[in-house]
């Protein structure tokens, strides 16, 4: 290390890097920083953490560096690696031995030694495993239980490898040591249990049960990951056989195990065995056949039976029931429908032996079970809902199935209703059918088990399309019910319109809708359940978001709903549930559109405040961009009202220098983007916001699309103010960032550079005059152009030879003069490039724009362009083919857009900046002039300009089959 760097200095910063002082602190973080790339730190923080006699924190710190230069700096090639050298000095003293006294620090060393296994072994560290073992075998516990964990991390690490090679030296790893593992794990579970029954003292007990489930971990990754063909190991199958009973030993010694003290140890362990059926289910579903029965009647027992479930926990039920979802969702025990087609034996047997099980009455059983016992809620639930309602409306997500009880229960229900459809759907009918009276508002269990029922029916609404009228139950029952009034019955109330929710895009008539909005807002109400009111604005979501949704339905409750909203919206504390009203608020603004209009006042009173309450919540604030994005495309042209809170939010949120950018940029633009689609006018303020723009650009190309939109609407929105203040740093970095771009962001931005010279022919050229001799020599010299970028290039040029030929000569020369050639050869080649690769082009607006540029260069009467006469006609005569069609007796342009044809600008769909794109568009060349009538105009110029002898010599240049096309073209004017 550099300097006087050695080892008392390093421990002195990190004493200083766990220190409060946060001065201290962030010099400490700096320094080691620095030294993160220096030789031999990594050797100073080993010898520190090494040393036992050096605080804890700092050599916990120490170890943290370490890793996490692992990470960065282990691996061959990477920036600033650590030297072969001292890593070759590194290996050996890490693990020359397991007698780490504290917890936390031997955890991140054994995390950090299998970082160094997955990158070393075995080619550069051959050694780590032999050590390792040995280790294992010593007579000191605690040697035993740190060479087991760093074991463990090290088989974790070599397992995640996924290359064929990789994977054949952990098979090879798991062939060698397997039945050790196996033998070591038998005798810490037998020796556990013996010291338990002999009530032996607790730290023995500990100590067997830690080595146990140390091991355990160990086998479970050599289980899943080192084994192509688990049933090809006797003793891999016999593993299996033993987690199915020491399941059931674990299991049914929970008294045993609480009178010692173990009962944590006793739950990771039934939790770790577990997880090994789960994996072995999912990757090696074909060698559990065996086991289904077991597996099955495990689940079984202890979920639904009596006894069993006093002996489980929450995490050990989860694991259990998600080993039957496995079982019943497994592709590889799916016959075909007719079984006796099915072509692998293993199938069926698996088949046969699941059906042995999951009889009729059994599946009939298991569904009452969920439904009457797992459904309903629990007191600790209806404790939560008083305690914190926000909290408990909030959804867990993703794979939270895996985790939690209510939604694994949840899942398996759904599983057993999709696999048994016809057995249990009409088990489920009859139980509703019982549960159909009302329940008395003062019997909470009643109305707790018809809060389950109900869920029943919502969970599986699919399911049950055919089997339920849902709008007979709907008026007959629900809307009597959700009129009952009562503190139990708020349960109902929010279970009764989040199956309305559940059933609104299934099966409900478009005629009960008003009915369902009418209750929704009343739920809504503020003297409502809090619960229940953010229940009814999650299915006012759901109604609306629906295929048969119709807008003239709902206004009518346009006014309740938002008012109900809005003060849902200040009343709720939690970010989470802003950010859902929020959102159920968007939803509501994009639905109903411009109806919005009357009602958003109240909320843009509101949002000024909410954004300044959010500054430490960036995804609320994302939420609130994304209903002001709403509300702006609603108020369209009235969004002005907005800009006192829309610009400074725009500022901020498109700010690169501003912290908050990362989560706010994406929304920020979609916001920014629709702000200027609306806008009536050029507001300089609204204008200004273009000084963040070229950061943007150069920030990074993931947004580039949404920058060039932009930029695109300001240029049809301020002209030529816009061209006069802002657009000339926006343009060199767009031109700077050219030579890092693909193909495809070229080709973006020169069509918005083609859109500068369409929209202002003068100030437009001149902007972007810096990029134009590029184009022209890539052109010029054939430089292999992608078909698009030729095409937009030469749409540039055309563009201006059009409306101003003496900017394209001046452009000529400048790329001849730097070049060493004259402007007629630097003319000859693009014309000769041009007329070569014009068929190529196949949009047939640039094919036309791209004719129309060579009939306006044949009225400069220039040599070069008369020289070429022929193919040009040849080429304006293919284009035709194009662009006419016969019209009574003689040929129309079909791009020339008449003014009755042209669409009005009132429709209430078309934004502004819509309406200013079609003005642009219709103004153009393209749709303004007609090609055939340029032509004929341009040939008697030239006729009468250069006499007939020279007309007809040019004349006859051209192809006879081309000429006698051209005569049938011009026959009729």
């Amino acid at each position: 290390m550099s300097g006087s760097a050695n080892c008392p200095d390093v421990i002195q910063l990190l004493s200083q890097a766990c220190s409060q002082n946060a001065d201290a602190l962030h010099s400490a973080e700096k320094q080691l920083k620095a030294w993160e790339t220096e030789s031999g730190f990594y050797s100073t923080l080993l010898s520190i953490f090494s040393d036992h006699s050096v605080e804890v924190n700092v050599r916990w710190l120490a170890v943290l560096y370490f890793k996490n230069g692992v990470d960065k700096y282990w691996r061959k090639g990477a920036p600033n690696a650590i030297s072969e050298e001292e890593k070759v000095s590194l290996r050996p003293r890490l693990i020359a031995g397991f007698s780490e006294p504290v917890s936390q620090v031997a955890m991140q060393l054994a995390v950090l030694i299998g970082k160094i296994a997955r990158l070393d072994v075995p080619k550069y560290w051959p050694e780590l495993i032999p050590t390792l073992i040995e280790a294992i075998k010593s007579q000191d516990a605690l040697i035993r239980q740190r060479a087991l964990l760093a074991f463990y991390h090290v088989t974790k690490s070599l397992s995640s490898r996924r290359l064929a090679h990789d994977r054949k030296v952990f098979e090879e790893l798991t062939s060698n040591i397997f039945d050790f593992m196996l033998n070591l794990w038998n005798g810490y579970t037998d020796s556990a249990f013996t010291l338990i029954s002999a009530n032996t003292d607790q730290n023995h007990i500990m100590v067997s049960l830690e080595h146990s489930l140390l091991t355990l971990k160990v086998l479970r990754k050599l289980c899943v990951y080192g084994f192509q063909q688990l049933s090809a190991s006797d003793a891999a199958m016999s593993f299996v056989q033993s987690c199915l009973q020491r399941i059931d030993a674990f299991a049914n010694s929970a008294q045993s195990f609480s009178a010692a003290g173990q009962d944590s140890r006793r739950e990771r362990m039934l939790r770790v065995l577990t997880k090994v059926l789960l994996d072995l289910l999912e990757y090696h579903p074909i060698c559990c056949v065996p086991y289904i029965n077991s597996m099955l009647q495990l689940a079984v027992t202890y979920n639904f039976t009596p006894s069993g479930k006093l002996l489980t926990f929450e995490r050990f039920s989860v694991n259990t029931l998600n080993v039957m979802r496995s079982i019943l969702r497994c592709e590889a025990y799916r016959p075909a429908k007719q079984i006796e087609l099915t072509k692998d034996p293993a199938t069926v047997e698996a088949y046969r032996l699941k059906m042995s099980l999951l009889t009729p009455d059994t599946l009939r059983t298991l569904t009452r079970c969920l439904i009457c016992e797992y459904f309903p809620l629990k007191p600790e639930d209806l404790a939560a809902w008083d305690d914190d309602p926000e909290d408990f409306v909030s959804e867990d997500g993703g794979d939270s199935w895996r985790f939690s009880l209510e939604p694994c229960v949840e899942n398996l229900y759904l599983t057993l209703i999709k696999e048994f459809r016809e057995t249990l759907t009409p088990a489920v009918l009859d139980i509703v059918r019982e549960f159909s009276s009302s329940a008395d508002p003062e019997d909470l269990k009643s109305i707790l088990q018809k809060d389950a029922v109900y869920k029943a029916v919502g969970l599986a609404s699919f399911d049950f399309y055919e089997e339920i009228d849902f709008d007979s139950w709907f008026t007959n029952q629900l809307l009597p019910e959700l009129k009952i009034t009562g503190s139990n019955y708020r349960v109902l109330r929010r279970r009764i319109i989040w199956l309305c929710g559940c059933w609104v895009g299934v099966k409900m008539s478009h005629e009960r809708r008003p009915a369902l909005y009418e209750i929704i807002l009343a739920l809504l109400n503020d003297s409502e359940d809090m619960v229940v009111r953010l229940t009814a604005a999650k299915t006012l979501q759901s109604a609306i978001d629906d295929f048969e949704f119709q807008k003239s339905d709902f206004v009518p409750f346009l006014n309740d709903c938002f008012n109900r909203l809005y003060s849902l919206l200040k009343q709720v504390r939690e970010c989470e549930s802003k950010m859902m009203v929020l959102h159920v608020m968007s939803f509501v603004i994009e639905r109903v559109g411009s109806s919005i209009r009357p009602y958003a006042a109240a909320l843009l009173q509101y949002l000024p405040m909410l954004w300044e309450e959010s500054s430490e919540y960036d995804m609320l604030r994302c939420a609130i961009l994304n209903t002001l994005l709403q509300l702006v495309l609603g108020l369209g042209t009235g969004c002005t009202v907005m800009y006192p809170l829309l610009l400074p939010v725009l500022r901020l949120a498109t700010d690169v220098n501003q912290p908050a950018h990362v989560y706010l940029m994406e929304d920020g633009l979609d916001l920014w983007e629709a702000l200027l689609h609306c806008a009536p006018t050029p507001e300089p303020a609204l204008l200004d916001l273009l000084t963040n723009m070229p950061a943007l650009i150069d920030y990074s190309s993931e947004h580039l699309r949404h920058c060039i939109k932009i930029v695109e609407a300001y240029l049809l929105l301020g002209g030529e103010s816009f061209m006069k203040n802002y657009s000339a740093p926006i343009i060199s970095q767009l031109i700077s960032a050219l030579s890092d771009m693909r193909s495809e962001g070229i080709v973006m931005v020169m069509k918005l550079f083609e859109t500068f010279v369409q929209a202002l022919p003068d100030s437009g050229v001149t902007g972007i005059s810096s990029v134009l001799p590029t184009l022209v020599t890539s052109i010029v010299q054939d430089d292999q152009l992608y078909p698009m970028e030729f095409s937009v290039y030469l749409s540039i040029l055309a563009r201006i030879a059009l409306t101003n030929s003496s900017v394209l000569v001046e452009l000529l020369t400048a790329v001849g003069a730097e070049n060493g050639h004259g402007s007629e050869e630097v003319l000859g080649a693009l014309l000769d490039v041009w007329l070569d690769k014009q068929d190529n082009i196949t949009q047939m607006e640039r094919k036309k724009l791209l004719a129309l540029a060579l009939v306006a260069l044949l009225q400069t009467d220039n040599s070069v362009v008369l020289s070429r006469f022929g193919d040009i006609i040849s080429a304006v005569v293919e284009c035709l083919h194009d662009v006419c069609r016969e019209d009574m007796g003689g040929y129309i342009d079909t791009l020339v857009r008449s003014k009755q044809h042209e669409r009005p600008d009132d429709e209430e769909q078309d934004t502004q900046h819509e309406i200013r794109k079609r003005h642009l568009q219709q103004s153009d060349l393209v749709h303004s002039v007609d090609l055939r009538l340029c032509l004929m105009d341009e040939l008697s110029r030239i006729q009468n300009n250069h006499g007939q002898q020279t007309f007809e010599q040019l004349m006859n240049s051209i192809d006879t089959e081309i000429s006698n096309q051209l005569k049938d073209f011009l026959k009729n004017r």
